[in-house]
């Protein structure tokens, strides 16, 4: 029996009708436990817009995950100049990571959060950030299993 084939690579234009379907499916999930949140085929076009121009910046990283020769999943960060009253002076921002449903839970996100941590080593980044709805129970366990700690809260207030 052949063993399964991970390949990860840096995203190409080719590669932008999977990262907005992708996109459209993160949102969905987002939307079971926020209604404040659009429906992800709604964005459809403002997504491949802001990700067309997204993929071509020197700061900005998409990289896509594939299982077999097939698109599996695809993260994306930016690295950024920390503000002046911060020690460290760049910082990644983890965008996004996803995995489709039937390849979670097989170690794949792990493999590829470490693979992302070697990218940012070699940039010799030393911080890496992300932002996780409260309500994503799911999410803030996988982040908190993977080192992550929350630093702040980011609150809210409705005016009307």
């Amino acid at each position: 029996m052949q063993k399964d084939k991970i390949n990860i690579y840096r995203a190409t234009k080719k590669d932008i009708p999977f990262l907005v379907e992708s996109d459209q499916e993160i949102l969905d999930y987002h939307r079971n436990f926020d209604k404040r949140y659009k429906k992800g085929g709604a964005l459809a076009p403002i997504y491949k817009k802001f990700i067309s121009r997204d993929i071509k910046k020197s700061n900005t990283y998409y990289y896509v995950v594939e299982k077999n020769e097939k698109s599996i999943g695809f993260f994306s960060f930016k690295i950024h100049k920390s503000t002046s009253i911060f020690i460290l002076d760049k910082i990644a921002f983890l965008d996004t990571m996803y995995l489709q449903k039937k390849y979670r839970g097989l170690g794949l996100g792990k493999m590829i959060f470490n693979y992302i941590v070697d990218i940012l080593k070699k940039k010799r980044i030393k911080k890496i950030e992300l932002l996780v709805d409260t309500k994503n129970k799911l999410g803030v366990s996988v982040w908190t299993s993977f080192g992550f700690k929350e630093v702040s809260k980011r609150m809210e207030r409705n005016i009307l």
